[in-house]
Order: C-alpha cells, then sequence, then structure tokens
C-alpha cells in the first residue's frame, strides 16, 4: 500500500510541476481532455489519495510485529546437509615405516 501510495504522490507533484512548465506525462495526458477544472481536480485527488496510502501503509508498517514480517521475508530452508563420513582408518606414521625397513 505504502508503494502505491508513493507512486501516486510522484505522478501527482510531477503532473502538477510539469503542467505549470508547459509538459505533462505521457501517462496522465488524458488529464485536461475535460477542461482545465478537472484536470486540476484529478492532480489533486492523486496528490492526496497517495498521501493517504502512503501515511496508511507506513502506520501498517508500523503495527505490524516484527516477527511476522521476518517470517514472511525469510527464505525457505534446505534440509540439514548429511554429515561427512569419519576419516576410516589413520594415515600410517612415516617414521614407522622407514625404522621397519
Amino acid at each position: 500500500m505504502k508503494n502505491i501510495g508513493s507512486t501516486l504522490l510522484i505522478l501527482g507533484v510531477g503532473t502538477v510541476v510539469l503542467n505549470l512548465i508547459g509538459f505533462e506525462f505521457v501517462i496522465l495526458a488524458w488529464i485536461d481532455n475535460w477542461g482545465e477544472t478537472v484536470g486540476w481536480a484529478i492532480r489533486g485527488l492523486l496528490i492526496v489519495a497517495g498521501g493517504v496510502l502512503f501515511v496508511l501503509g507506513q502506520r501498517s508498517e508500523a503495527a505490524s510485529p516484527p516477527q511476522a514480517m521476518e517470517s514472511a521475508r525469510q527464505e525457505p530452508t534446505l534440509s540439514p546437509a548429511a554429515p561427512e563420513p569419519a576419516d576410516p582408518a589413520p594415515a600410517a606414521d612415516p617414521a614407522r615405516s622407514s625404522q621397519d625397513s
């Protein structure tokens, strides 16, 4: 919800700034089709709706317990690896083998 809110907020503020300098986002070029007043109303609604969704997303993120968020982000665990086999026999002592000869 926070991501959608920030996107709407950025689009709303961006379209206001761009409109003041004579440009417009391509995706929002339809805003002024119904007149300048309706276009400004839509821009205002984008800013207000984006701000509300962003604040609600912040609050819900802060209110949720941290353990629930961590468990949702954890990667699935793999089964434990098989233990390595023990060394079957100790290596021959080179000092002993030279004495035997």
